[in-house]
């Protein structure tokens, strides 16, 4: 059913997923809609899928709504990989809320930020500006940090190739991931797998990380 498709799964499974099913493009996000094939990787992700899904049916502009609504109702976000970074009405307006939910979404995807202006009902040029204000960063820069910190989870804590890893987290090549990771974390993925491996056999098995989203 899903060969020849994108699609994701929960991520304790990612990897032996990749493994068993080779001709499925795995991708390491919330949630992936490919055609007529739809998979989530479960818990809050499928919030972000039905308002997308609304959005889809309904329009960007009901989406919104939905979205703000959630916020209203005081439900905190946790973004994945950041279990301490928790988004709330108060920090953060509606749209912001939702650009981060699909940036999230789409981090194995080609996301511009027309794309995403687009998608939230607003002005390019107007997405810039909140994000300057409420987050001191673009929506291009925190699209790459998150596939880092995507592609971060699983070089740590899978066996992957980096030829999959790259691929499922948005990277047009592992050279592309090598460079742009040793760009901002100062070392290359191979060094730090093997250091974190290294690491961990010298740590008690219950100080040992476990492994983010």
């Amino acid at each position: 059913m899903l060969n020849h498709h994108s699609a994701t799964t929960h991520w304790e499974d990612f990897e032996s997923f990749c493994i068993l099913f080779p001709q499925v493009h795995a991708r390491y996000q919330r949630f992936v809609i490919d055609r007529n094939r739809i998979t989530c990787s479960g818990g809050s992700a499928t919030l972000d899928l039905f308002i997308e899904l609304v959005r889809q049916d309904l329009g960007n502009e009901i989406a919104l709504k939905i979205s703000r609504q959630m916020l209203l109702q005081e439900q905190s976000i946790v973004l994945p990989g950041s279990p301490s970074s928790r988004l709330t009405i108060h920090q953060h307006s509606p749209q912001i809320h939702r650009a981060l939910s699909l940036i999230e979404a789409g981090v194995g995807q080609s996301i511009t930020v027309a794309d995403l202006a687009s998608r939230i009902g607003i002005s390019r040029r107007e997405l810039l500006r909140l994000f300057r204000r409420e987050l001191n960063t673009t929506p291009s820069k925190m699209l790459a940090q998150r596939r880092l910190d995507r592609a971060r989870s699983l070089i740590l804590n899978t066996r992957l190739p980096m030829t999959i890893i790259a691929d499922s987290v948005g990277f047009s090549s592992q050279s592309h991931l090598t460079s742009s990771y040793h760009n901002q974390f100062g070392i290359t993925p191979a060094q730090q797998r093997r250091d974190y491996k290294a690491a961990r056999h010298r740590l008690p098995l219950q100080s040992r990380d476990f492994r983010d989203w």
